[in-house]
């Protein structure tokens, strides 16, 4: 074969794959066996709330009846008194009216699960002086009733002393929903239960 037929030869060609200048295009990335069998990220279910039953509940508002009050002395309105009665019971709220001095008065409405959920033994709260925990007994009116009073030290400083009663509903909650009946902090009186009642 001379060399003349040699360059006449045609020359063939193999398209490069992947090359910029031309040819076919790169082939597309894919999944991993792997990859594709990791399962998105979502995002995990909301807690089921715990079903309502009224029994169960921990809130001493889940005894509260109508016609229940309590009138107190607050020492921050120079001794006046406030005074509260049960007016309304549902299954799942409690109603009640608020007096002041001078005739004015409101209504506010509990709801018992989202009292429940903030609810917390008293005896078992932070600072509490569990040496210093004593159960009495308090005069109201005519009438003797049983306290559990509860000294505690803040974590800011000062301290309070809270007489827990379930004489009353927790009207007054010195202690993350307790009924309290007479409540003092560093000393000096905040309020005290002078009258209560109803509800039989």
């Amino acid at each position: 074969m001379s060399l003349r037929t040699l360059v006449l030869l045609p020359v063939l060609t193999l398209p490069l794959l992947g090359c910029p200048s031309g040819g076919a295009a790169a082939p597309q990335k894919t999944k991993t066996a792997a990859a594709a069998a990791t399962p998105a990220k979502t995002k995990a279910p909301a807690k089921p709330k715990k079903p309502f039953v009224r029994a169960e509940l921990k809130t001493p508002w889940k005894d509260a009846k109508v016609g229940q009050f309590a009138v107190y002395t607050m020492a921050q309105m120079g001794g006046k008194k406030l005074r509260f009665e049960v007016t309304k019971v549902e299954d799942r709220t409690v109603t009640y009216k608020i007096t002041r001095p001078g005739g004015s008065s409101d209504e506010d409405t509990v709801d018992l699960a989202e009292k429940d959920e903030k609810y917390q033994v008293p005896t078992e709260l932070l600072g509490v002086l569990k040496d210093k925990i004593e159960d009495k007994k308090m005069k109201v009116g005519e009438v003797e009733i049983s306290v559990k009073v509860i000294k505690r030290e803040l974590k800011g400083g000062g301290s309070t002393e809270n007489w827990i009663t379930l004489e009353v509903p927790p009207f007054m909650e010195a202690l993350s929903g307790s009924a309290t009946a007479r409540s003092s902090k560093d000393g000096g009186e905040q309020f005290t239960l002078v009258e209560f009642g109803g509800g039989e």
